[in-house]
């Protein structure tokens, strides 16, 4: 995914505007850049509360997604 997109993902997910599975997506993608370390720790709290419920691997692979 292009920077770009990244950011754009981010500012949806900051107004809440993507659904849980494209949250997922976007949590893989920053810990797959590294850029999760480099945002707010609001988000390496995030990806780590993902990997530990099973949603993520600690290499940001998609182990799962929500039902819906």
């Amino acid at each position: 995914m292009k920077l770009t997109e990244l950011t754009s993902k981010i500012v949806s997910y900051e107004l809440g505007e993507l659904e849980v599975n494209e949250v997922i997506d976007m949590f893989s993608e920053l810990v797959k850049s590294g850029m999760v370390m480099r945002l707010q720790g609001c988000y390496g709290r995030t990806a780590v509360h993902l990997m530990e419920a099973g949603y993520l691997d600690w290499d940001g692979e998609v182990l799962n997604y929500l039902e819906q």
